[in-house]
């Protein structure tokens, strides 16, 4: 669904291009916060279909014993920690990728750091082991950025990593910028770092902006917004939940604020607006995995009083608006455009396909799970079937 999350249009991206140069099947492993209407489901699946993409559902054991594969790519390492070892007996000869979209333990590290919640440390301890253990398991990972490349090389130098970043597509100038004092956060709301933004933002930032900028005015864009989210509207807050299309909504706003406290990967929203030419203001967090400048591409503050007088700044200031969008616009189309992917994409797929054979498992673990395939399909069907 790529106009319902950053991370989401990214892998849209990588099958579009994908699909120029493999014979590719999907495998929908899961439906996870896709409450959308049967119409939008269908939309979605056809242009998929469009790229001439296989979809597969079902149980996955029957669709890996079908045919043979060359290679599977996993979204995220959890795919890995459920189907790694049913992907290793039934297509013993593919190699095994794993996109990492962003590393979760490290979101998880900060928003630790932010809480200081023994709740929140823990599992953040927890997640590393389990997301680590899947990435030596696999034979190649995926990063979204060469900054997060670099942290799994110190974690363990043995693993075979490559990145490939955030995809954004450009219009063929840059748009006029609007002079209205509005500001505007994009982001998928089933996201619990956006949710946090936002609160944060309207509870410790926004007071300080309308002391000084009255008349301005937030929108806040995106997919599945919460009860708490929906509960900000005001004459000077628009929540407008999920749009089809963000880039009427950007060309209203003077601003785009991205005042995450913790996350991890690379943020779409903030390089959505650079791309779409709308000056940025974020956190260090929000800088996460971008090779910009701090003052040269966009501004960051990491408190409420430097955040709210950086985007005062950047309403009243015109040349400042120019220097930074045009500049940011111009690294944006060199390393996020379509061509660039492309052939990071081409790069890593001709390393796999050099690599060895992968090791496979041991002969008791391939055993086990054939034997348990066994009896689900001749003896536990019939016991279930006796217990309707």
């Amino acid at each position: 669904m790529p106009d319902r999350g950053s991370e989401e249009l990214r892998f849209s991206e990588m099958l579009r291009l994908l699909a120029l140069d493999h014979e590719i099947t999907l495998y929908v492993w899961s439906l996870w916060g896709q409450s959308v209407g049967e119409n939008d489901r269908r939309r979605y699946r056809a242009a998929v279909e469009q790229l001439g993409i296989e979809i597969r559902e079902g149980y996955l054991r029957r669709v890996l014993k079908e045919r043979r594969y060359d290679l599977v790519l996993i979204e995220w390492f959890h795919g890995m920690d459920l189907a790694g070892d049913d992907i290793r007996t039934w297509q013993p000869g593919a190699k095994i990728i794993v996109d990492a979209v962003d590393l979760e333990y490290r979101r998880l590290g900060i928003k630790a750091e932010v809480t200081g919640h023994p709740d929140d440390i823990a599992k953040a301890a927890d997640t590393r082991r389990r997301e680590l253990a899947a990435y030596a398991n696999a034979d190649f990972v995926i990063t979204v950025s060469d900054e997060e490349r670099k942290i799994l090389e110190r974690e363990n130098p043995r693993l075979r990593l490559g990145s490939v970043p955030n995809i954004h597509r450009f219009p063929d100038r840059l748009p006029p910028l609007t002079d209205e004092p509005v500001m505007i956060f994009v982001g998928d709301y089933r996201v619990p770092p956006n949710v946090d933004a936002v609160l944060y933002f309207c509870r410790e930032i926004l007071p300080l902006i309308h002391a000084r900028a009255p008349e301005a005015r937030l929108l806040v864009v995106g997919n599945a917004p919460t009860d708490e989210i929906r509960a900000l509207a005001s004459d000077r807050i628009e929540v407008t939940g999920y749009v089809p299309e963000v880039a009427p909504h950007l060309a209203r706003s003077r601003v785009s604020v991205a005042p995450l406290r913790y996350g991890a990967g690379m943020k779409g929203k903030v390089g959505e607006a650079m791309s779409g030419g709308i000056p940025v203001v974020t956190t260090s967090v929000g800088l996460q995995g971008m090779e910009v400048q701090p003052d040269n591409d966009l501004l960051v503050a990491d408190d409420p009083e430097a955040f709210a007088a950086a985007v005062i700044r950047l309403m009243g200031d015109t040349d400042l608006c120019r220097r930074l969008r045009e500049s940011a616009w111009s690294k944006m189309k060199e390393q996020f455009g379509t061509d660039s992917a492309r052939r990071r994409l081409k790069e890593i797929m001709a390393s796999v396909s050099a690599l060895p054979a992968a090791p496979g498992l041991s002969v008791s673990r391939r055993l086990r799970r054939k034997s348990l395939d066994w009896l689900e399909h001749h003896v536990l069907w019939r016991l279930k079937r006796a217990t309707v």
